[in-house]
């Protein structure tokens, strides 16, 4: 980008800022387009095309930012595209985009509440783009109508990542801590991007279009820093389909993203742990509760490091049965089969769990 001629009358470090920084997003949404592609392949057609809202919407908002760069090489920073507010379309149609994918993923596990009501959503919406494009503001550099299209068009923008952010954070707290850390990544990712864009409104109304904010494009940052998480959150995701998770700590606290919080480090693996992983597998699981009473039953009458009997190992090998059949059958998110789940318990368990009145009766179950 920095050999590209600086178009006249643009200052040589705001316009290469523009470009690099507009370049920079797009290098960083191909990558985690590409992981996102690759992981969709294990998840149901619900899930493929919430997910495929929220890409085109974080895509749209990247090309959206090329704009800038190629207007100014145009010389049409003055023109209709740009005063009018046209140059916001990519940004209005990939917020909803995104808002709209969040909503699919979230009434796909049962979240409740206002946000889940179209109706509701759109009203305060416009409620929001109204009450903003009234407000008093100093001279933007452009007309009084384009001033206050562009300012409603902003509120859009943020009102959507901001409920896409909440329903974000539903859904992690919703779901098993396997999707956690991709939820993170998302909620983060949309915050920032509703902090971007409020900012550019703020500084609209109290600076205008010849503040430093807009002049070296400082405005851009928190979208790049939004690439980067979507990046993370692509990698969370493509690790759920491997279910590349530790193997053990599943059954401890976590932190934000995920990561175990004071897992045991020298305790021997046992067939409950079995169980939590497979339960961890289900994307809802308040939908698996009543199969994992029995978990509950022998770890309340079980002390740290006893070994469980012929009874328990028979009874946590049929609650894990009965997750397989869940997961199986009537799992919203996954697409999984028996075998599968089988080749993913074997290869992390078999080896460190040595309970065979467990495993004879999984295996007898084939």
């Amino acid at each position: 980008m920095l050999f590209i001629p600086t178009p006249k009358h643009q200052a040589s470090l705001s316009f290469h800022l523009s470009a690099g920084i507009s370049a920079f997003n797009l290098v960083l949404f191909l990558p985690g387009l590409i992981l996102f592609l690759t992981a969709l392949k294990s998840f149901k057609q619900r899930l493929r095309i919430a997910y495929g809202f929220i890409s085109s919407g974080l895509i749209l908002f990247s090309l959206g930012t090329i704009q800038y760069p190629i207007l100014a090489i145009l010389r049409a920073t003055n023109s209709a595209w740009a005063t009018k507010g046209y140059t916001e379309m990519a940004f209005v149609v990939g917020a909803f985009c995104v808002f709209m994918g969040t909503w699919l993923y979230a009434r796909l596990i049962g979240i409740k509440g206002l946000l889940m009501s179209w109706p509701v959503v759109l009203v305060i919406v416009f409620v929001l783009m109204g009450a903003v494009s009234l407000l008093p503001h100093n001279h933007v550099g452009i007309p009084e109508n384009g001033a206050r299209i562009l300012l409603a068009l902003h509120t859009w923008e943020a009102a959507l990542f901001f409920g896409g952010a909440v329903l974000a954070l539903l859904i992690k707290r919703k779901t098993t801590f396997i999707y956690t850390r991709a939820m993170a990544w998302i909620f983060v990712g949309f915050s920032l991007y509703t902090v971007g864009v409020c900012f550019i409104n703020i500084v609209l109304v109290i600076a205008g279009f010849n503040s430093w904010y807009f002049t070296y494009n400082v405005f851009l940052l928190p979208f790049s820093l939004g690439a980067l998480t979507w990046l993370k959150a692509a990698e969370a995701f493509h690790d759920i389909a491997t279910a590349n998770i530790p193997l053990l700590g599943a059954e401890g606290g976590r932190t934000f993203f995920g990561q175990p919080i004071n897992a045991p480090a020298s305790r021997q693996a046992s067939c409950v742990d079995v169980v939590v992983f497979l339960a961890s597998l289900s994307s809802d699981p308040s939908r698996i509760d009543q199969s994992l009473d029995e978990l509950r039953r022998v770890t309340a009458r079980q002390t740290y490091g006893q070994v469980l009997g012929r009874f328990d190992q028979e009874r946590l090998a049929e609650t894990c049965l009965q997750i397989e059949t869940y997961l199986t059958e009537n799992e919203p998110v996954r697409k999984l089969s028996r075998s599968q789940l089988r080749r993913l318990v074997s290869d992390r368990y078999r080896n460190i769990v040595n309970d065979p009145y467990f495993w004879q009766r999984l295996d007898a179950a084939l």
